[in-house]
């Protein structure tokens, strides 16, 4: 890198800064959002980026059977993914007070944003970008759920609780017991021993949601008796 590391970290604050908010406000202005749509803007946006940046180094890294080298490294491509995510959550919380306010709770929100914000400033500070590298492949799942926030005709439950389950609860847990045995930083080992049972609460949510719509939709199914009469789930009445 031929530039210093703090120049070349407020280069990629300042360029995700004007993308991120170029991207919002021209989606804002030309299509027909709702507060709801608006709000994913910068999650889908962000969700996608990270996924299609992190899956090379996912694969690589698990490939090599999760040799600590991977996440070592602190190149340029993973300091600029850790800024521009950074970028993102500092501009969800600036837009979102502004623009769709009703959608930042505290504990999504606010709590959730400002404290991704400190870890990642730590792994910076420490040179572990590339933890966060392939870490970011558990952003699948957003992109998934962001999709269908946007567009309701893309969306698909049973593919955002698969990856969900997949990534943020299999692969997590692998990581955990990785990063336990074999990475010298303590410090991320208790952040994602800490952030699992978030992830966990989160899936058991998906799990009573998915429940709660197949028992609604097999209640509709079944045909409602009146007297000698029955009524299936339509506007017209069979009596017998």
């Amino acid at each position: 890198m031929n530039i210093s590391y703090p120049l070349y970290c407020w280069y990629c604050y300042s360029t995700s800064a004007i993308v991120l908010s170029f991207i919002f406000f021209t989606s804002k202005q030309i299509y027909r959002l709702n507060e709801k749509q608006r709000s994913w803007i910068l999650t889908l946006v962000t969700s996608l980026v990270c996924s299609i940046v992190s899956l090379p180094s996912m694969v690589r890294f698990c490939l090599s059977g999760f040799d600590m080298y991977w996440l070592y490294q602190n190149g340029p491509k993973d300091i600029a993914l850790v800024c521009f995510f950074q970028t993102y959550l500092i501009l969800d919380l600036y837009l979102g007070y502004h623009y769709y306010r009703a959608r930042i709770s505290w504990l999504t929100g606010w709590a959730h944003h400002c404290f991704y914000l400190g870890f990642l400033t730590y792994l910076l500070a420490y040179r572990q970008s590339s933890f966060f590298v392939v870490a970011a492949i558990l952003e699948v799942p957003t992109f998934i759920l962001a999709l269908g926030s946007v567009n309701p005709a893309w969306r698909s439950d049973r593919l955002f609780g698969l990856t969900f389950f997949a990534l943020r609860l299999v692969f997590h847990a692998c990581m955990i017991r990785v990063l336990k045995h074999h990475h010298h930083n303590r410090t991320i080992w208790y952040v994602a021993l800490l952030v699992l049972p978030m992830h966990i609460y989160w899936f058991y949510g998906i799990v009573l949601t998915n429940v709660r719509k197949y028992r609604t939709k097999r209640q509709e199914s079944i045909p409602i008796l009146h007297g000698n009469c029955v009524q299936p789930p339509s506007k017209f009445v069979i009596c017998a």
